[in-house]
């Protein structure tokens, strides 16, 4: 066997060392691309639900606007419109259609929380009374109501509809934090 000189130990050592080298970069580039793979899929994913948050968010004031104005019943889903209209004709044959009226609407909060395939919806709002068909009993005296709303949204042929809707008088502010903690 021919001796081998000392140039040739360092140039294959030199080779192996690079090849060590070559072979770390090469892992440590696939596993930072595919981190960055990740990375992206997950604030595209991001971006999605805070856009569907606004989305959800701004639904949500136009549906207590729309609740206000007797025109709450367009966001329902299918199963809730079919409740509601069953207990509308019920309580139709029990009041003779005079109605407070609601006006000075002002919302403080809408929580929004993702819930599987739905959002559940905390919202706390204030609206002033009227008497019967805009009238008041004593001028200048409009009851104050501060409200509490929990609307869970659920996605129905393409668009956000209401599923559920619980309208409460906001009777102190633990109880409200109370039910939003406990969902």
């Amino acid at each position: 066997m021919a001796k081998l000189d000392l140039r040739t130990i360092l140039l294959v050592l030199a080779v192996l060392v690079l090849g060590l080298i070559s072979f770390n970069q090469y892992l440590s580039l696939k596993d930072e691309r595919t981190e960055n793979e990740q990375l992206a899929k997950e604030v595209e994913r991001l971006k999605t639900v805070q856009s569907q948050e606004q989305a959800i968010y701004s639904r949500t004031e136009d549906f207590l606007q729309a609740t206000l104005e007797g025109g709450a019943i367009d966001y329902f889903s299918v199963d809730l419109t079919e409740k509601t209209e069953a207990e509308l004709d019920e309580d139709h044959h029990l009041h003779d259609g005079s109605r407070s009226q609601m006006e000075d609407f002002e919302i403080f909060n809408i929580s929004v929380q993702q819930k599987e395939k739905a959002y559940q919806i905390y919202a706390i709002y204030k609206v002033a009374l009227t008497g019967v068909d805009g009238e008041l009993a004593y001028p200048g005296d409009q009851p104050l109501l501060y409200l509490t709303s929990r609307i869970t949204w659920i996605e129905e042929d393409g668009e956000w509809k209401v599923d559920a809707h619980e309208l409460q008088p906001l009777a102190s502010g633990e109880e409200v934090t109370e039910a939003i903690s406990n969902g």
